[in-house]
């Protein structure tokens, strides 16, 4: 035991483990649940709140099943409950404080049952106070940790007389409106910094796309002659017929009018009437997105058949964080993959573009793996030797992406960014060897945020 004993404790104080401070700890059972409402109240992790029970969403058990549901598993008052599976949500404690015997708890939720008030909210304290350690210590892998109830029942802790129980509950409660003040303070704070760094880095990025960030080189090739190499490039593939045809174009300012003009491969022309376009260095070139990409297109548009393994299938719930996860995938098989990846077929390099639901985030494909895209998800395809891989990502989370691309994501509850819309954005090239200057000033200032 020695080795076990964090800290030193009053001689008036004994060390037990957590089963011993209880009448009974258990779990709860898997419920058959019932679609139609009745007195079978189950609750579960989501029901299990900090500050008590919430009913919103709780669920119902058949009658078969609660017929044989043994009576002591009933929830009573001052019952305490612990979440048991999931980030985010393992470890979070709270106190039942409805009705007795009315209640059951579903298999995620462990039940702590203790002779009096004063025991069970010195239980929920523990385990209120010794969260992280909690979380830290469950089982299982980062995306589904989970508590073990034999475990639980081995936590050591402090066990003060009964009447110091009762006090040292009375200055927490005293202590805690202050706490809880200060913790607001404390995320007010976190939030006001989070913004402030938020805001700082579409400053940065803004001043980047404006030419204000580095210093132009009047020796650096223009980036229009960069464009035209990339046009050609397109124009050599679709006479191959390795991609479709598209009728490119060129976006020029004519001094005599100062108007932003679109010059197409088929000669017509048209102003630009678009608040996005603004004035740039001599060496730099406005165009748009679709004219850059040597293959714009987005995942299956139907919801493929699964298998336990094969081939990862990504949505964009796999690279929402802006990089690509696959410990959540779910696969198809290895023919299913090959048919989809003649129409879409992502490698390393390219870059993936969320388009449905949170829409406008960028992800390189930093791995060899092969896998198949949802239509959730755009893939951007582009020659690295003439347009700068992180530069691209960098225009992409620019306010001058990201607003065009609030302005035509479109539809109700997933709404989408269409591919015909994600061509069409405007986007501005500076020389290549600004974009690697760009790109090295940007990580420099972010690494200092």
């Amino acid at each position: 035991m020695t080795e076990e004993i964090p800290f030193e404790i009053p001689d008036s104080w004994k060390w037990c483990r957590l089963k011993d401070i209880c009448i009974s700890v258990f779990s709860g059972k898997s419920p058959k649940y019932s679609k139609i409402k009745n007195n079978n109240l189950v609750l579960g992790q989501k029901n299990n709140q900090n500050y008590g029970i919430d009913l919103y969403g709780v669920k119902y058990c058949t009658d078969e099943f609660i017929r044989n549901y043994p009576k002591e598993m009933y929830l009573k008052k001052n019952d305490i409950l612990l979440n048991t599976l999931g980030g985010g949500t393992v470890g979070r404690s709270g106190i039942f404080n409805l009705e007795d015997n009315k209640y059951i708890t579903d298999g995620h939720l462990f039940v702590f049952r203790s002779i009096d008030e004063n025991i069970s909210n010195y239980i929920l304290y523990y385990l209120k106070f010794n969260r992280d350690i909690i979380e830290k210590n469950a089982d299982g892998s980062t995306n589904q940790i989970f508590l073990k109830l034999d475990n639980v029942k081995r936590y050591l802790l402090p066990l003060p007389p009964h009447n110091e129980i009762s006090r040292i509950k009375n200055k927490i409660n005293q202590l805690l409106p202050i706490i809880n003040k200060y913790q607001e303070k404390s995320i007010t704070l976190d939030n006001l910094n989070k913004s402030y760094k938020d805001e700082l880095k579409k400053s940065i990025l803004q001043y980047a796309i404006q030419g204000k960030l580095v210093n132009q080189n009047v020796l650096d090739e223009p980036s229009q002659k960069l464009i035209e190499r990339i046009l050609d490039e397109k124009r050599k593939l679709m006479k191959e017929k390795k991609i479709k045809k598209e009728n490119l174009s060129i976006i020029y300012k004519d001094s005599s009018d100062n108007q932003f003009y679109e010059k197409f491969e088929d000669n017509s022309s048209k102003i630009i009437q678009s608040n996005y376009l603004y004035d740039i260095p001599d060496n730099w070139s406005w165009t748009r997105l679709g004219n850059i990409l040597l293959q714009l297109t987005d995942g299956t548009h139907k919801t493929p058949k699964y298998t336990k393994t094969g081939i990862p299938f990504v949505s964009v719930k796999d690279m929402s964080s802006g990089k690509l996860n696959f410990s959540t995938t779910k696969y198809i098989s290895k023919e299913e993959h090959e048919v989809l990846s003649k129409r879409c077929n992502p490698q390393k390099g390219d870059i993936l573009l969320s388009k449905v639901g949170t829409t406008g985030i960028p992800a390189i494909v930093d791995t060899d793996f092969e896998f198949s895209l949802f239509v959730s998800l755009a893939l951007l395809k582009f020659d690295d030797k003439l347009i700068d891989r992180k530069y691209l990502i960098y225009l992409i989370l620019s306010p001058l992406v990201q607003e065009q691309c609030r302005e035509n994501t479109k539809g109700v509850g997933n709404k989408n960014w269409v591919i015909k819309d994600i061509a069409n954005t405007f986007i501005v090239i500076p020389p290549l060897e600004e974009q690697q200057r760009i790109v090295s000033k940007i990580d420099k200032l972010f690494n200092l945020l």
